[in-house]
Order: C-alpha cells, then sequence, then structure tokens
C-alpha cells in the first residue's frame, strides 16, 4: 500500500509563499480545480475525489497524532453517474471545493490550496520511494527550505475543518453518538461546578452499563487549568482557612485608611480587623483574580470613586498585592491564581500539557454556563487553537432580549473578538413554547402580538403556613420521581427568603425520604429581575407599603408607563401615607375633596395641589389595576 508523509498550515500570503516555493527550484505543474466528496466511514477516511471529469475513489489512514503518515488507496471509477451513484448508497459526510497549484520538489508535492469557505492552506506530501527514513529526511528538509513554523499545522483533513464551519449542532445527539458507539473517551464535557460534573457522570455511567468509565473526561476549568498547569509548574492548593490566615497577616503588614476604624479592637497596637471582615475581603480579592484583576488595575479605579469608597478600594488594594506575594512566594494557587499562571504557558508547552492528558480526545463540548469571567474566555480560546481539537460553546444567550441577558453582552462580544462563531443549537427543545416564550420576551415591554395560555404550565398550590407549603411541594415533587420517572437532581425548587424554609425542607424532606441538595447560601435576591419582579409582588403581598411601591417602581424591569413615582413619593410623605391601598385612595380623594374648602387667594396653588393629587389618585389605581 502506498504511503507518504503529510503536513497542513493555514497561510496567510499565497504569493509570498508561491515565491519562496520557485526559488527552492519547485516545478510547478499546473492548477488543478477538485471536488472532494467525503462520506462516513469507521475505518479510515473515504473520499471520492472529482477532476476534469475522472472519478477517483480514495481511501487513507492517517496518523493525526505524531507525525502525519498516511497509508492509501486509490480506486478510478467511471461512468456518467458516479457521484449520484456514491451518494445514494453512502451517507456523505462533506463536501470540499478547492483550486489547487500543484509544485513538485523531487518526491514532494506541494500544495498551495484556495478551498472555499475555509481559506488559503499549504499542503506538503512527500511520497515514500525506498524508506520511510529516506522520506522523513526529504520532508524535513523541504520544511527548512520553506521555512515553516510546524507548530501551527493543522492535524485534520479538509472535511474536518468543513464541518467546523457549520451552521447548526446537535450537542445532546454528539454526546450520545460517542456513549453509543463506545467512543466516549474521545470527548472532553466542560461544566461549571464539580456537583454538575459528578451528576454528568453518573448519568453517563447509567447510559454505559458494563462498560469501563476510566475513559469518562468531565472537567470544570477550575479542575482542568489545575491539572494542565500542574504538568509544567507543580504548586499547592491554597485551601480557605490558609488564605484567610494570609489575608489577616497581609492586613497587619500595611497602614489601613478605611479600615483603620476597627482600631479601638487593636491588640499591641495593631489593628485587629474582625474575622467576618476578613472573610469578605478575601472572597473579594478571590474575585478579582478570578476575572484577571490585579491590584494596580484596581488601584486605578478606585481613583474614580469617592471618599470612603475610595479608601476602602485602596486598602483593599494594598492587601491584595501583600496576599498575592505571599501566595507566590509559597506557591500556593487558587483558581485565579491558576488562570493567570495558565495563560503564561506558551502554546507549544500549553499543547503538549493537554495531550499527555486527553490523548485521544477531538471533540470538546462546553457546556451549562450563563457567564464567563474574561481568564476563561482567554483559556477557551487557547484550548479552541489545539489544530485537532473541534470546540463547542454552548451558551444560553438571547441578544434581543436585554432585559434577560444584557449582563451576558460583554461575555458574548468577547467570544466574537476571539473568533467564535455562533451555530444553532438543536437539540433544545423548541416544542416547549412557554420556555421558548420565556427567554424571548420576559421582561421585554412591548404589547405582545397574540396571548399564550399556560395554564397547562403553571400551577398555583396554597397552604396556610410554611410546613403544610413544604409538605405540599414534597408531595408533588414524590409523585413526579415515582409516576413520572423524573430523575431527582432534575427538579429544582426556588424559595422566596429561603433563611425561613430551610429547617423546614430538612426536616419534611427526610421525612418523606426524599433526596435533596440545599443550597440555602445562594440567594436569587442578587439578579435585578428576579428583585424587580419580587418588589412586584411584595406589592401586593404588602398591601401597598410605601417602601415596596418605588422600590417596584425604579427596579427598571417594569413598564410603568406614565406613572408619576417622584409625584407619589411627594404625596406620600406630605399626607403620610405608609400602607393599605384604600388608605392611599381615600386619604388623597379626602384631600382632593378638602381643598374645595380652600379660600380663594391660593387659588393658583389649589389648582396645582389638585392636579399633583390627581395625577397621584390616577397613578395608585394604574398600580392596583396592574397587580390585580
Amino acid at each position: 500500500m502506498p504511503t507518504n508523509l503529510e503536513l497542513k498550515i493555514k497561510i496567510n500570503s499565497k504569493a509570498k509563499l508561491e515565491k519562496t516555493v520557485k526559488n527552492i527550484k519547485a516545478v510547478y505543474k499546473g492548477l488543478l480545480v477538485q471536488k472532494d466528496i467525503y462520506f462516513q466511514n469507521d475505518k479510515g477516511i473515504l473520499k471520492l475525489r472529482i477532476e476534469k471529469g475522472s472519478y477517483n475513489l480514495i481511501k487513507y489512514s492517517r496518523d493525526e497524532i505524531k507525525k502525519r503518515w498516511s497509508d492509501y488507496e486509490i480506486l478510478k471509477l467511471e461512468g456518467k453517474d458516479v457521484e449520484k451513484f456514491l451518494s445514494g448508497i453512502l451517507k456523505v459526510e462533506a463536501v470540499v471545493e478547492k483550486k489547487r497549484k500543484l509544485y513538485l520538489y523531487k518526491n514532494t508535492r506541494i500544495h498551495i490550496d484556495e478551498v472555499k469557505s475555509l481559506g488559503s492552506f499549504l499542503e506538503l506530501e512527500t511520497v515514500v520511494v525506498k524508506d520511510k527514513k529516506s522520506a522523513s529526511a526529504e520532508f524535513d528538509k523541504v520544511i527548512r527550505l520553506l521555512n515553516l513554523d510546524i507548530s501551527k499545522q493543522i492535524k485534520s483533513s479538509y472535511r474536518n475543518l468543513t464541518k467546523e464551519n457549520i451552521k447548526s449542532l446537535n450537542i445532546d445527539e454528539l454526546v450520545e453518538d460517542n456513549i453509543s458507539s463506545g467512543k466516549i473517551n474521545e470527548l472532553l464535557l466542560i461544566v461549571p461546578t464539580n456537583r454538575k460534573a459528578r451528576n454528568l457522570k453518573k448519568e453517563i455511567i447509567s447510559k454505559m452499563p458494563g462498560t469501563a468509565t476510566a475513559g469518562i473526561n468531565i472537567e470544570t476549568i477550575g479542575t482542568l487549568t489545575t491539572k494542565l498547569l500542574k504538568l509544567s509548574k507543580p504548586f499547592i492548593n491554597l485551601s480557605e482557612a490558609a488564605s484567610v490566615v494570609f489575608i489577616k497577616q497581609s492586613a497587619a503588614e500595611i497602614k489601613l485608611r478605611y479600615f483603620s476604624v476597627y482600631s479601638g479592637q487593636s491588640i499591641k497596637g495593631k489593628v485587629e480587623i474582625p474575622f467576618g471582615t476578613l472573610d469578605k475581603i478575601k472572597n473579594v480579592i478571590s474575585e478579582y483574580k478570578r476575572h484577571g484583576i490585579n491590584p494596580a488595575a484596581l488601584r486605578e479605579e478606585a481613583e474614580k470613586l469617592d471618599k470612603s469608597e475610595k479608601l476602602k478600594a485602596l486598602d483593599i488594594a494594598d492587601i491584595y498585592e501583600k496576599y498575592l506575594s505571599k501566595c507566590y512566594d509559597l506557591n500556593a494557587y487558587e483558581t485565579g491564581d491558576v488562570y493567570s499562571k495558565i495563560l503564561e504557558l506558551s502554546e507549544k508547552e500549553f499543547e503538549q500539557n493537554y495531550r499527555k492528558l486527553f490523548a485521544d480526545v477531538n471533540f470538546v463540548v462546553v457546556s451549562g454556563f450563563d457567564e464567563f469571567a474574561m481568564p476563561e474566555i482567554k483559556f477557551l480560546e487557547l484550548l479552541s487553537n489545539l489544530s485537532q481539537y473541534k470546540l463547542f460553546i454552548h451558551f444560553d444567550y438571547y441578544g434581543a432580549n436585554k432585559f434577560l441577558f444584557s449582563h451576558l453582552d460583554k461575555t458574548y462580544s468577547r467570544f466574537e473578538e476571539y473568533g467564535f462563531n455562533k451555530i444553532k443549537e438543536i437539540s433544545r427543545n423548541e416544542s416547549n413554547q412557554f420556555q421558548k416564550i420565556i427567554r424571548e420576551k420576559l421582561f421585554r415591554t412591548f404589547k405582545a402580538s397574540q396571548k399564550f395560555d399556560y395554564k397547562n404550565s403553571i400551577t398555583k398550590l396554597t397552604a396556610y403556613d410554611r410546613d403544610k407549603e413544604v409538605e405540599i411541594i414534597s408531595r408533588e415533587i414524590k409523585e413526579l420521581i415515582v409516576e413520572q420517572n423524573v430523575e431527582p437532581h432534575k427538579i429544582c425548587v426556588a424559595f422566596n427568603l429561603i433563611q425561613n424554609y430551610s429547617s423546614i425542607v430538612r426536616d419534611v424532606f427526610n421525612k418523606n425520604s426524599l433526596p435533596y441538595n440545599l443550597s440555602d447560601r445562594i440567594s436569587l435576591d442578587n439578579s435585578n429581575p428576579v428583585t424587580s419582579v419580587v418588589n412586584l409582588l411584595e406589592i401586593v403581598e404588602n398591601d401597598f407599603y410605601f417602601n415596596n411601591v418605588f422600590r417596584g417602581l425604579s427596579g427598571g424591569f417594569f413598564n410603568s408607563g406614565e406613572i408619576d413615582s417622584a409625584n407619589l413619593f411627594k404625596v406620600s410623605s406630605a399626607l403620610k401615607i405608609v400602607s393599605g391601598k384604600e388608605n392611599w385612595i381615600n386619604t388623597i380623594q379626602d384631600e382632593i375633596s378638602n381643598l374645595k374648602f380652600k379660600g380663594e387667594e391660593d387659588d393658583d396653588e389649589i389648582k396645582s395641589l389638585n392636579k399633583i393629587y390627581t395625577k397621584a389618585l390616577s397613578d395608585i389605581r394604574t398600580i392596583a389595576e396592574m397587580l390585580t
């Protein structure tokens, strides 16, 4: 079987390369117009090449890990409908059309290709005439003569490059195919949390009964970067307890400005910042690290702040700098440090480390994230540059709904800046009309072109106290698990004011033998849309308490239309209105009636007050009607 040694590199300037090729005395053999049709084949690559009306079926297998030795066979076919015939019995994977300038240098074919939709490439194919050793020597010589950087070689056929330039992808199907075909080791899944990684691994194992599970590759960005970095720079994982001690030591070694208020708690003349405050400072600094914000950048931002906020930021920057120095001196890293150090590796070292860990992987799927820190985006960009891998990011974003997704605009733009292409994810359940409408229209202020009936999607449950409420919820969950075979980890319950329910949930769920993971430290009140919805609901719940009214109107996610919240605030203050919808209405109505008994000498003022009160009365009724 014939064998050759191959190389493929993306090029920017064909003219410059052609000049170099001519200088080494390579012989120009002409321009070839080729169409390659790739068929699905489990054993190597199979393609039909159409060129000048001739048809050649080419089958080859190639080493895409080390040097690209390729064993190939060519079968010449004849007939008018060869393409149609083969396409009717074999599944077409990709079609590649290109114009190829062919040069010959001894036993090496030099191709300068212009590939439709992909761009310009250089290919070398050195045919083994005598033995592999002499072919390899000639191949290396041509590389030197053309001054090629082989670290940039693409270890993939045009078929795979074309498949990456796709319009849609079914991620679920991709994962299922790898599982069913026993090729799960060729897939790397990157998820946001360790809990998600554990659950996903259990789910995959359940679909692979009696199969070895050692080849399942599931990582978080944190665990993946840690493994990659430790191959180059071994380090200690910094514990939570040690980090707080370092923060405390760092604070004690600098002259504090804002935090000097704790001087009254000093021991031997040193300021002792309370443990709770130290823990908060540590969490803030860890987030700065994760987002790639260094002490210098923090000081620069501090100059834009006023008074105490500026002093606080400068104190944190100084503590941060000392803390960073202590971490690096002891070679003890947390997640943000790992991100920083992994991005300092050369592309060559990064790729070598990656291949050591995931030699079999050719698909990388990043899924389940709602946003990324800047270093994480840079890491994924570095990962996407590995030549023989295909990386897909499943990122839930709908740009037209700014109210729900505006906080992700920068993240999405950064992916675009790094050259990521948008493709349609076709595994999403488009039949779920409720989910689709929520994603596209929630909080958007426009009149709906049609009304949707969600009676079958939303169920209202009523209970007279919290214990009964949790009991009802537990019964609903049990029915989902027992009657509808829903897996427990796919059920989510969200509470407002979860701290009021934690102990009840534990007691009731344990009593009913329901597995649960109670995340009562994660509140939704950090989400502006959720806060706005809760504020609106609390207007009704607290019977138009004035603080709830103004919070609901000022949230930015409520279309208040012509409502004048400033006027309402002025009226509530003047008339001492605290709460009660009927109280609002009756008090304002009484004041409007009282205006009729004012003296004529105050006519202008009476007209002005009548206008103010009438507007306030109209607005409070409008709010009541909207919330009914």
